[in-house]
């Protein structure tokens, strides 16, 4: 059985990160799919390991610039897809075509969340996520099995569409051993000063719904009360969101002394900057299944997170949660985060061990194996 993977529109880190770890932990042996051919662009494709199992097809239209993409989607994907393909998979779950069976992975919430998508104001954006709603949506009654991610979002997205007739599954993503780091030892925020101070974590890409503005105001608020911590972010986001980011620290921090912020880092080095953090902040009031927090948790880091869902679905009792919409909630909570330094190591501990069921293979093996049984309900 051929397995055809529609990677031809991937952008993301986190979806990039998905289809390597499938393809990295897909084990031919103990699967019915024999080929896995993947479409995308030469960049994207050079991602990919050698496996006698994969074949990487690109098309020139792919590596140029949206209009050549927009051709693409129109005129050349469906008689190239279709080639040789017995099932395809879609990982980012938009597709209008007429291939079946095709299987549906959700990754993206804000399609189904509107007040989040309401921050972006009057923009492309928020334009272009709900033209992309209206399609994943057409998607998902058309599909033949859909591949959630969280509980949450089957939850959310059910209730919205009616997928009761549509075979589907909730597969977590796993998380890279390449993250595993021993609990962070926890010491009193009074062993702390200015010049040693406090290493907050906050890993996310620069958007309205991930109110790294607001959490900009609550640590300074915390330092002027004389409290010795620092936070990093790592991220890039869109062109405004990013600009009012700037102007934000310009005004809080002009000589950027306790906020600092990498905007390119790659996906094998991001480890790097966990392992360095002392604890770990998440501010997002949109997720649909948070693979950053799960990076902070194996890499041994308190959490202090946005009370929203999903996030309590992983993190569980083990963080301390704030009103991500609220700076008050956040520098208050975040000041009791501080002062609590055995519940900080308490948390620690126990994400480090309840992640560990988080695990690529796992996802690997229940992922091909739910295309499998969707491939034989098509016979």
């Amino acid at each position: 059985m051929n397995l055809v993977i529609d990677s031809s529109n991937n952008t993301s880190d986190g979806g990039k990160r998905y289809l390597l770890e499938l393809i990295n932990n897909f084990n031919p042996n103990i699967s019915k799919i024999k080929k896995i051919i993947i479409w995308g662009s030469e960049h994207f494709l050079d991602l990919f390991p050698e496996k006698p199992f994969l074949e990487k097809c690109s098309h020139p239209l792919l590596n140029k610039g949206l209009l050549h993409k927009i051709i693409w989607n129109f005129y050349y994907k469906e008689k190239n897809l279709k080639t040789r393909c017995d099932i395809l998979l879609v990982p980012y779950g938009n597709y209008l075509g007429n291939i079946k069976p095709y299987v549906c992975v959700s990754q993206n919430m804000l399609y189904y969340e509107k007040n989040e998508r309401s921050r972006f104001g009057f923009s492309y954006i928020r334009f272009k996520l709900y033209l992309s709603s209206l399609i994943q949506n057409k998607s998902i009654k058309n599909s033949s099995g859909v591949i959630f991610l969280s509980n949450y979002a089957k939850n959310k997205i059910s209730s919205s569409i009616d997928i009761k007739h549509i075979p589907n599954n909730v597969i977590n993503f796993g998380i890279s051993s390449d993250f595993k780091n021993k609990p962070k030892i926890q010491k009193p925020i009074e062993t702390y000063s200015f010049e040693n101070s406090f290493n907050l974590l906050y890993v996310s890409t620069i958007f309205p719904y991930k109110h790294h503005c607001k959490v900009v105001k609550a640590v300074s608020s915390l330092r002027k009360k004389g409290y010795a911590i620092n936070i990093k972010f790592i991220g890039s986001g869109d062109k405004n969101s990013v600009s009012k980011l700037e102007r934000c620290i310009d005004i809080h921090d002009p000589n950027n002394s306790f906020i600092h912020w990498k905007k390119n880092v790659s996906i094998t080095n991001i480890k790097n900057y966990y392992h360095d953090a002392d604890a770990f902040l998440f501010a997002s009031s949109c997720e649909n299944m948070p693979n950053i927090l799960l990076e902070a948790m194996i890499s041994g880091l308190p959490i202090i997170s946005s009370c929203f869902q999903p996030m309590k679905e992983f993190l569980l009792n083990d963080a301390f949660y704030f009103d991500p919409t609220s700076k008050s909630d956040i520098q208050i909570q975040l000041e009791k985060f501080l002062n609590d330094f055995k519940k900080r190591q308490s948390i620690s501990d126990n994400n480090f061990i309840n992640v560990q069921k988080y695990d690529w293979e796992k996802c690997s093996n229940n992922t091909f194996q739910f295309l499998e049984h969707i491939k034989v309900l098509d016979k």
